[in-house]
């Protein structure tokens, strides 16, 4: 290690699997320059390379501050280069909320309504990603089932039966089958090409060995080009 080497603040990652069945599963990483991928925090703290652990992992600017390769940092490259050196386990979302296919409707409404997650990964028991589903499939959802809640309400108060009204369903009803993923150590610049390529809002990051790590959104692609243009952007989402 030289005395040169830039110390990097790198974000702590959560990873949230709610089931209905058990309390949620929470991890936490940060992405590691030097290794190429998302590594647990125990990891960072045997480190030598580590500089500091935040004393409270769990505040949204919690970051791991570590010595990194300056030539990790690429700072005379113009963006087109550094989309296509800069890994995508250093920009995914510091939060991404996953759930399995049997998750409830009132699942999905508290965390894609209340919770302010703009979409969760629907995955299986070893946490890979067989789908996700987005607000946009929840309205979608919600459309479909008007006539057939109309019809349902209509003759359960001709019974003088009350009815609950809103959609039924499952997290695996409602998601999009899942078709596209990106492995960590992606480079950004392929992101963009499939983003603009499938017309997509997310892309579910994975690791080495197919677990879901984290979230890729459109709009953080674009935070991420502004802030590399000099551009005072707003905090990444959740």
């Amino acid at each position: 290690m030289s005395i040169a080497d830039p110390i990097m603040e790198n974000p702590i990652h959560t990873r949230v699997v709610v089931r209905d069945d058990a309390d949620p599963d929470v991890v936490r990483t940060a992405h590691c320059t030097r290794r190429g991928h998302l590594v647990p925090l125990a990891a960072c703290a045997t480190c030598v390379h580590l500089v500091s652990l935040p004393a409270d992992p769990t505040r949204a600017d919690a970051a791991v501050a570590c010595r990194s390769p300056g030539d990790n940092l690429y700072p005379k490259s113009d963006v087109t280069e550094r989309a296509a050196r800069t890994e995508l386990g250093r920009l995914v979302r510091r939060r991404v909320v996953c759930v399995e296919a049997n998750a409830s409707w009132e699942t999905l409404e508290a965390l894609l309504l209340d919770d302010g997650v703009d979409a969760v990964v629907v995955v299986d028991r070893e946490t890979r990603p067989i789908g996700i589903v987005s607000k946009s499939d929840m309205m979608r959802r919600a459309r479909d089932a008007v006539s057939e809640i109309d019809e349902a309400v209509t003759a359960a108060m001709e019974a003088g039966l009350h009815l609950d009204a809103r959609p039924q369903g499952t997290a695996g009803d409602v998601m999009t089958l899942l078709v596209h993923t990106l492995p960590e150590d992606a480079p950004l610049s392929f992101a963009v090409a499939l983003l603009a390529l499938e017309d997509i809002e997310q892309i579910p990051v994975v690791s080495a060995t197919g677990e879901v790590v984290g979230l890729l959104a459109a709009r953080d692609v674009v935070r991420w080009f502004a802030q590399q243009m000099g551009y005072v952007v707003a905090p990444p989402g959740a």
